[in-house]
Parts: C-alpha cells; sequence; structure tokens
C-alpha cells in the first residue's frame, strides 16, 4: 500500500529547480511511498525528451533529499518516481503522441504515471459515442505499454462513464475521487479486482485534517472488495492542493502517509494508535480501545468481563 501526490501542489517561490527540491523535500518529509513533481504535463506542449527531463530531475532531487539527512543510510526503498500526464482526451493529442510521452516517462524512471481525463467528468463523456472513443484512444496510447498507469479524474464523478468503459483499457490501476463523488464507492466496488484503487481522500477544499481513522477505514473497506488487498490499494489528494497554504498540503500528506503505514499493522494494534470512539462503542465508553467480547463457542452466550 502506498500513499502518494496525484495533482497539482501549491504554486512555490524560486526557480524551477528550487521548486521542485521543496515539493519533493516536503513529500519526503511526510513519508510518501511515491513522489511526484507537483505539475501535469501535457504531451501536446512537451515533447517525449522534455517529460524525460522532467522524470530524471525529479529522481536527482529525491536522490538528493535522501542526501541530505547528515548521516542517514541509503533508504532500502526509495519513493517511486511518478509522473502526471495529460490523457488523449482531454488534452487533445492523438494517442501515439502520449504513448510516446508515457514511454519516455517510463524509459526515465516512472514507476507510475497517472493519467489525468478531467473531460471525464464533462456530460459528453457519458454519451455512447465518447465512451467508445474514450476506449479507442486509451487502448491506442496503452499499446505496447509495460507499466503501472494509473486512470484519473479528480474534481468529480466518473460513475457516469460507465465501469464498462473503465474497465475496458488496461490500465493498472483507477483514481477515485471520494470527497467529491463518495458515491464512485460503488464503482470501486465493480471495478475489476486486480487493479488498483487509488483513493482521493484528502480534501484540498478545506484547511481542516482528516481524520487518521476515517483514512484507515478507506484504505481497509477497499482492500476488502473482491478481495483485492491492501497491496492494491493507495491514498491521495482528492485533487491537487495547489490552493492550499504549503504547511496545510504538508499536514494533508503527513496524515495520508500515517494512514499507509497503520494500515500496515495487525488491526488491535493499528486500532490502538487511533482514537478509541473510532473503533468501536465499547472501546469509546472506557476511552481506551477494548476489543469487543467474543462469544463462548460452546453456549453463543456473552462471557463475563
Amino acid at each position: 500500500m502506498l500513499s502518494l501526490l496525484a495533482g497539482l501542489y501549491p504554486p512555490l517561490p524560486g526557480d524551477d529547480a528550487t521548486r521542485l527540491r521543496a515539493v519533493v523535500a516536503d513529500q519526503h518529509a511526510a513519508g510518501l511511498g511515491v513522489i511526484a513533481d507537483g505539475r501535469i504535463h501535457d504531451p501536446r506542449t512537451e515533447r517525449p525528451a522534455e517529460v524525460a527531463a522532467a522524470l530524471h530531475a525529479l529522481v536527482a532531487a529525491r536522490d538528493a533529499e535522501a542526501d541530505a539527512v547528515p548521516g542517514s543510510e541509503p533508504a532500502e526503498d526509495p519513493p517511486l518516481p511518478a509522473i502526471a500526464l495529460l490523457g488523449p482526451l482531454s488534452s487533445g493529442a492523438e494517442p501515439d503522441v502520449v504513448r510516446a510521452a508515457i514511454a519516455a516517462a517510463v524509459g526515465a524512471g516512472a514507476a507510475i504515471v497517472v493519467l489525468h481525463e478531467p473531460f471525464l467528468l464533462t456530460p459528453a463523456a457519458a454519451t455512447e459515442a465518447e465512451r467508445g472513443r474514450a476506449v479507442a484512444a486509451w487502448c491506442a496510447a496503452l499499446d505496447g505499454i509495460d507499466a503501472h498507469v494509473t486512470l484519473a479524474a479528480p474534481g468529480g464523478s466518473i460513475a457516469p462513464v460507465g465501469v464498462e468503459t473503465l474497465a475496458a483499457a488496461p490500465f493498472s490501476s483507477h483514481y477515485l475521487d471520494l470527497i467529491h463523488a463518495p458515491d464512485d464507492w460503488r464503482v470501486a466496488a465493480l471495478l475489476p479486482p486486480e487493479r488498483g484503487l487509488v483513493l482521493g481522500v484528502a480534501d484540498p477544499r478545506t484547511e481542516r485534517p482528516e481524520s487518521t481513522a476515517v483514512l484507515l477505514w478507506a484504505a481497509r473497506y477497499a482492500a476488502s472488495l473482491g478481495g483485492r488487498g491492501l497491496a492494491r490499494v493507495a491514498l491521495a489528494p482528492a485533487g491537487g492542493f495547489a490552493a492550499l497554504p504549503r504547511d496545510v498540503a504538508r499536514g494533508k500528506l503527513r496524515l495520508l502517509a500515517a494512514a499507509v503505514r497503520l494500515a500496515a499493522l495487525p488491526p488491535e494494534e493499528a486500532a490502538r494508535r487511533i482514537d478509541p470512539r473510532a473503533v468501536n462503542a465499547r472501546s469509546a465508553a472506557l476511552g481506551r480501545v477494548e476489543p469487543a467480547p467474543r462469544r463462548a463457542p460452546e453456549t453463543g452466550e456473552e462471557p463475563v468481563t
């Protein structure tokens, strides 16, 4: 299970290299498992060589950040580099142009490519003609690509497009904005269980911090759908953080990473580290985590506690 930044980051001062170093430093300090440069690249205006250069710069900034901690040993599992690209439906670029950008990013070291398709949130995207065009464009853009590509459309519901359309192209995972479109849990339940779910659960509309208990619940519930498992679940912001102050964005990233670490623990151990009110009514009454009493196997009666 991973945590990642799947959209824009708050604007930062300085030149491109300075801004990138700051964005990477914030993600590194938060403990994200996947890092990005906080941009969405447009294949129509950025050549494959430029996409590759952006990935190389991201990896260099990640490695420099790891080396910046005095006396630290190199991480056994450094954060995976990712890049966000506009998809063919939203950028207007031909599928082969998008495919070339994806291939350039993967060749430069991208472990994950997030393909943003805000077009999916428009009424036109739900028409039969556009559904067919979407599948054809995505299949062409992913043809021959051996990498993890995530389909994303933060900002609303992708349910009108239809699960059949979403599943028809060979994406490795799907991003669902569960803040703007909580009903898209229904989409999550219908997507093929072998595909990953990136849960947009950190609210970019408010400075209020997320509940760790709610983030943990979302991760475990997504993992239970179709027996998907935690390895195919990730936590992310529900859209870009561009409108938030930097310190707020950093705090939300830390909460996402902390929830991922909790999800990896045994359920009872994870429960002991969060608000007891989120566990069960018994724990809430006692003010501490208290597992619900189990029934005696012989009689089915509640044991005396």
